[in-house]
């Protein structure tokens, strides 16, 4: 009869052996160490095939559909003609999202053996009949058991940053001059970040932008979008910009004399 390689068992024959012999040795403990390390975790929420699948289908949305098209002036052909770019974020944030929770799982997985170390030096010589067992693995499978809730926010985080992603590309690319910041601090248990909230609303300029080289528009007391953090760059934020296009979108104290002409004519 084959033994059982799920971490859950390898975990229950450790602990028994833990209780019969104590922690004798430091091979008694490598060699269980390193049983555990080998087993089935069969924790994990998030597989490569899925996470990739994810992230295609919001490419799919935003770019094959034409989703962006939506929310950025800009016309077809120029949009086709960034399509390598935006193709190339997609086998990136892909790379990136798989490397991150990849470091996030063996974080985890150290945990625990952390917790099964700690708990196993403290098994006297000679073992102990006082091991709840039960209440020792759960323990022990603490980290353990929050990494398929701790992959599925990565993944709604990582989401998040690649639509933000996507846009930012195209607003660089179709002329966008600036963009109001949105919050989503209204949203019934969004976490946001108070400064986040402050932004809210606030206008942010693209330096370097053909309104600012051509001389008309300036930057009225505010701020470069490169001298802020990007929208859903910090971990689980949500916020988004409305990028503008046009000078009549601005107030007018940030169109320059020439800028109020142009707009006029």
């Amino acid at each position: 009869m084959s033994t059982s390689n799920t971490f859950s068992d390898v975990l229950r024959r450790a602990i028994a052996d833990f209780e019969e012999h104590g922690f004798d040795s430091e091979d008694r403990l490598e060699k269980w160490q390193t049983q555990l390390l080998q087993s089935d975790f069969r924790h994990s929420a998030i597989t490569s095939e899925n996470l990739k699948r994810t992230l295609t289908s919001i490419y799919t949305s935003q770019v094959t559909n034409g989703g962006l098209l939506k929310v950025h002036k800009m016309p077809v052909w120029k949009f086709n003609m960034i399509g390598t770019k935006l193709q190339n974020e997609l086998q990136r944030r892909i790379m990136a999202s798989a490397q991150l929770i990849k470091m996030n799982r063996e974080d985890m997985v150290q945990k625990t053996l952390k917790r099964f170390s700690g708990w196993a030096t403290s098994v006297p010589i000679g073992g102990s009949n006082a091991v709840e067992k039960r209440e020792t693995t759960e323990a022990i499978k603490k980290s353990l058991k929050a990494l398929p809730y701790e992959e599925r926010r990565v993944m709604i985080d990582q989401a998040a940053k690649f639509k933000a992603s996507l846009s930012n590309i195209v607003a660089t690319e179709s002329g966008a001059i600036a963009g109001m910041w949105k919050s989503r601090f209204l949203a019934p248990g969004y976490d946001y970040r108070p400064d986040h909230k402050e932004r809210d609303g606030h206008i942010f300029v693209l330096r370097g932008n053909w309104a600012l080289e051509k001389g008309l528009m300036k930057l009225d007391g505010r701020q470069y979008t490169d001298e802020i953090t990007m929208p859903a760059e910090e971990i689980f934020c949500q916020c988004r910009y409305k990028y503008m296009y046009n000078l009549r979108e601005l107030p007018d104290s940030m169109l320059t004399e020439k800028g109020r002409s142009f707009v006029k004519r």
